[in-house]
């Protein structure tokens, strides 16, 4: 019997920075299915252009490539999962290198891949990634270089294939509603405030451009204290305000006073993810079939509706705003 790996699968929910409220978002999965039509070679979804390196040195410190993709039917509808890959520079294999003009590399990227983030971290790092409608499941392992460096390289090659400039895209953490039933048994909010560190950024998003603003008033600060105060803060609100954030990266701690007296210190908790056992592949890696068949699963749970009525997506894969509390 082979051993089981655990991994974890979050939830992500994708955004823009847009600024043009005439602007509409392509689904993701079509973003992805656009990006393998247009960019049919790998060297044309890596991150810098392989024409670019130059032999002197290596300005980023990984390099990232986008290796392959695969269709799966949900609801007659067709979510993608594709695999991200990161690299040292200079560390590569040179079989690989040489692979990077065609469709995909040959290697077994399930064996050659995994990513501890230690010691023993692999040659080529991978995390694979659902995405559809307007959320990707992830596969959260360290290595990759996080959700940042997916955002990277989707961000390059969308500019490049965009007929139109598109807007930046990232990612946040979409919260459970049962944050919002936590501040309701505590009798609402009296106090909420946010430490978001300067990576935040120039952003339209509403509590994003606050909290942005307010750092860049003060020269030499690298972080930004909000707090909002009064008798009952409306919880839509506050959980509006923590979805802005890349919630693992630039926000970097929130805390929610209830009336009750109880404090909520962090959302850990309130984010979407669910922890898998996967068989494993010589002992060290999860095999990459059951993986993304288990990320299915779980996007088919997102998708079910709960004893209350509500569910976190529809069939199409966009996310459920409002619960039926």
């Amino acid at each position: 019997m082979s051993k089981k790996l655990k991994r974890t699968l979050a939830l992500k929910a994708v955004a823009y920075a847009s600024i043009n409220l005439d602007f509409k978002a392509k689904p993701i999965d079509v973003v992805v299915r656009d990006i393998f039509r247009l960019c049919p070679l790998v060297a044309d979804r890596h991150y810098p252009p392989p024409n670019s390196i130059s032999s002197n040195g290596f300005d980023d410190e990984f390099f990232y490539f986008i290796n392959d993709m695969w269709e799966f039917d949900v609801f007659g509808n067709y979510a993608v999962i594709f695999e991200f890959c990161t690299y040292q520079p200079g560390h590569i294999p040179a079989q690989i290198t040489a692979e990077l003009q065609h469709e995909r590399l040959k290697i077994n990227m399930s064996e050659l891949g995994g990513g501890d983030g230690g010691a023993n971290r692999e040659v080529v790092n991978v995390m694979r990634i659902l995405a559809y409608g307007d959320v990707c499941v992830v596969e959260s392992i360290r290595g990759c270089g996080g959700m940042a460096a997916v955002e990277k390289l989707l961000n390059f090659i969308m500019g490049k294939i965009e007929e139109k400039k598109y807007p930046k895209l990232y990612f946040s953490d979409f919260i459970s509603h049962d944050l919002k039933a936590a501040i309701k048994r505590g009798g609402g909010a009296a106090g909420f405030s946010m430490k978001a560190s300067n990576a935040i950024g120039q952003d339209m998003k509403k509590f994003r451009k606050l909290l942005g603003e307010a750092n860049d008033n003060i020269r030499g600060a690298s972080n930004v204290v909000v707090s909002w105060k009064g008798s009952k803060l409306n919880e839509n609100d506050i959980v509006e305000a923590v979805e802005e954030f890349k919630t693992d990266e630039d926000l970097e701690s929130i805390q929610i006073v209830l009336n009750n007296g109880n404090v909520i210190n962090g959302i850990e908790k309130f984010k979407y993810k669910k922890q898998v056992d996967i068989p494993s592949t010589k002992g060290k890696h999860p095999n990459r079939d059951r993986l993304m068949q288990e990320m299915c699963l779980y996007l088919l749970e997102l998708q079910a509706v709960d004893e209350s009525g509500y569910r976190v997506l529809n069939d199409q894969g966009f996310i459920n705003r409002v619960s039926s509390e």
